[in-house]
């Protein structure tokens, strides 16, 4: 079994670059996080690159992608008009911005609304409580365990 079809050496160049790429932001998005707590630049400098070190790091490897675009990484191709991508098969047109919840070409199931319930009320009652949590912590910030239950919950 086969992992990588493009055996070429244009098809390695183009995994090893992903690879990079991939492993490169990673390193540096890792490496500008932990910056505020140093001494190197002015602390104003040191924040900013703490706090967008992600965002830099995909700027960075995005325009490093850019300028070696002659090896041919994939990247996604944007059409050129602002519509759904989405074609309906039956009809061979761009379904609409609004889709009904009901369905288009058949109609909804009713046991779907049932089967869609169940874990609706769950992650509603798993955010009542979050909030109902949070908001108890906050008002009595005296015990320790509530401050350590906002702070990993």
């Amino acid at each position: 079994m086969q992992l990588y079809d493009d055996t070429t050496i244009l098809g390695r160049a183009r995994a090893f670059s992903g690879t990079l790429l991939c492993l490169g932001t990673y390193v540096v998005a890792t490496m500008l996080k932990p910056m505020k707590a140093g001494t190197l630049l002015n602390p104003t400098f040191r924040s900013f690159l703490a706090n967008y070190g992600v965002i830099i790091s995909i700027m960075l490897f995005t325009f490093i992608n850019w300028v070696f675009r002659d090896i041919g990484n994939a990247t996604l191709q944007v059409p050129s008009k602002f519509e759904p991508t989405f074609i309906d098969p039956m009809t061979n047109q761009t379904r609409s911005w609004i889709v009904n919840p009901m369905g288009t070409a058949k109609p909804f199931p009713a046991w779907g609304i049932g089967f869609c319930a169940l874990p609706a009320l769950g992650l509603t009652f798993l955010g009542y409580m979050d909030q109902v949590l949070l908001m108890q912590c906050y008002i009595m910030q005296c015990y320790m365990i509530c401050a350590y239950l906002a702070v990993y919950s």
